[in-house]
């Protein structure tokens, strides 16, 4: 008995110290809160779009009043001894509140941004290539992937990727701008499941359609992707043709496509890379469409960027294919019989076959595309004597093998020809399967069609073949001089 003084007083101060504590949490709440909202104040004001102040302040105030709601519930758990650790407070209701508010600011801001944004491309020069019914054209503009407008609406658009799986790309590049808008690359290549075959052979594979609605801006139907397969961006050359090679079994294929966008940014948005490739587009381009390629626009799209060396090259180009447009006919004289295409490792079956034929008819005329060892650089992206043979020939025999498929130029040629073919519906690439291989999707459809089984190298198959030819020629009117 002589303790309970003693021990009241215990009781009394500590109930004195939970009060105290409890004012000073309740004090400290107010302050916390007073304090974040002006913190959102301050970040509402900075967020919100300028004609929507009136909807900031209520914002604003709605938070608050939460807030405030929120430290009410608090300081009562707390009263009542309710609060555990795992109670949010009101700093965090309160925190959460500010967050939610300056998101839903940024988003008005945003949206607001979005309807002020100009679409469509600047159009800064054009090439016409003149076909036999119709009159395709190259373009070169400037502008973002981003700001199409309806008018700009593209079948096609090019996306470059430095390797394959690598999903983020530089700030200004087409990747990029599909991750911004929430167009996940990965999941449109989970949805369309890419063809094995062409990303082996082409290092390309085409998307299906774009999922609607597409973001405002984004007027082009599918993606072509590009997935360099490690060279140095100096390849240019090669990418483009890698490109215009998978554009053309594409468009042989099922999937109509005749207007394709070419960004230069991101990647290849160096000064100095990107004239290589304006002119490797211009020159592939042109070159592809004059040989039958059923494109009609191809639209190359420079950065928003100091572009004068760009728009220089272009009308550099074009100045040199307006000078050149009257040596290129669209149905020219046949000056060869049989345009012979092989890789190297195949020259002695190739020249037997030549031989068999002149021993058989000796005025036959035959075009030797014997392959050269000589880089694309080299030689000029676009090899102008072979898409001029293949032009005035009348058939094009391969002797397809997995050395052909490794060759640049055999695979070049085996392309153009195709394009050739679109003129000439059909009839105009026999291909002979040489040795057994993995075909391209193009050769693999044409063997299946127009070809003939010849492996493994058996002669005598390819002889029937030779025969048909020689009897074809025979009854045919005299060759043109």
């Amino acid at each position: 008995m002589g303790n309970q003084p003693s021990s009241r007083k215990t009781a009394e101060g500590a109930g004195s110290a939970g009060t105290s504590r409890r004012g000073l949490r309740r004090v400290t709440r107010r302050n916390t809160s007073d304090a974040n909202k002006e913190k959102l104040q301050g970040m509402v004001q900075r967020y919100a779009p300028a004609d929507a102040t009136a909807s900031a302040d209520d914002r604003v105030k709605e938070v608050a009043a939460s807030a405030d709601n929120a430290d009410r519930a608090a300081t009562t758990a707390a009263d009542k001894g309710t609060v555990t650790e795992k109670s949010p407070t009101a700093i965090d209701k309160a925190d959460d509140a500010h967050t939610n508010g300056a998101a839903a600011a940024s988003s008005d801001k945003a949206a607001a941004s979005s309807e002020k944004k100009e679409f469509g491309l600047k159009h800064l020069d054009f090439i016409n290539v003149h076909r036999k019914d119709y009159t395709g054209r190259i373009e070169l503009l400037q502008g973002s992937v981003e700001r199409l407008s309806k008018a700009d609406e593209t079948d096609l658009l090019i996306v470059y990727l430095r390797e394959r799986g690598q999903y983020k790309g530089n700030r200004d590049s087409a990747l990029a701008a599909l991750n911004r808008n929430g167009l996940s690359l990965a999941q449109l290549e989970n949805e369309t499941k890419p063809q094995p075959s062409y990303r082996r052979h082409y290092h390309c594979w085409l998307s299906r359609p774009v999922p609607r609605p597409r973001p405002p801006g984004f007027e082009y139907k599918r993606l072509l992707v590009y997935e360099d397969p490690g060279e140095e961006l100096t390849r240019d050359d090669n990418i483009v043709l890698d490109i215009m090679k998978c554009l053309t079994t594409v468009i042989g294929g099922d999937v109509q496509i005749q207007s394709v966008l070419i960004p230069l940014s991101g990647a290849l948005l160096s000064p100095s890379l990107r004239k290589h490739f304006v002119k490797a587009a211009v020159e592939v381009t042109n070159g592809w469409m004059q040989m039958g390629l059923p494109l009609k626009t191809v639209r190359i799209v420079l950065p928003e960027t100091d572009i004068s060396k760009d728009i220089a090259v272009f009308k550099s180009i074009r100045e040199k294919l307006m000078s050149e447009s009257g040596n290129f006919a669209v149905n020219p004289p046949i000056k060869y019989d049989v345009f012979f295409s092989y890789s190297q490792a195949d020259h002695d079956a190739a020249h037997n076959m030549m031989n068999y034929l002149r021993g058989k008819n000796p005025g036959i005329r035959l075009y030797d595309a014997e392959p050269r060892d000589i880089s694309v650089r080299q030689r000029g992206v676009v090899n102008a004597e072979v898409m001029d043979a293949i032009q005035s020939s009348r058939v094009f025999l391969s002797l397809l093998s997995d050395d052909y498929f490794h060759s640049v130029e055999c695979t070049e040629a085996f392309s153009l020809a195709y394009c050739r073919d679109f003129d000439a519906q059909g009839n105009f690439i026999i291909p002979l399967f040489w040795r057994s291989c993995d075909l391209t999707p193009l050769a693999r459809r044409l063997v299946a069609t127009e070809g003939v089984d010849c492996r493994e190298g058996s002669f005598d198959a390819a002889r029937v073949l030779l025969d048909e030819i020689l009897g074809a020629l025979a009854t045919q009117d005299a060759p043109d001089e």
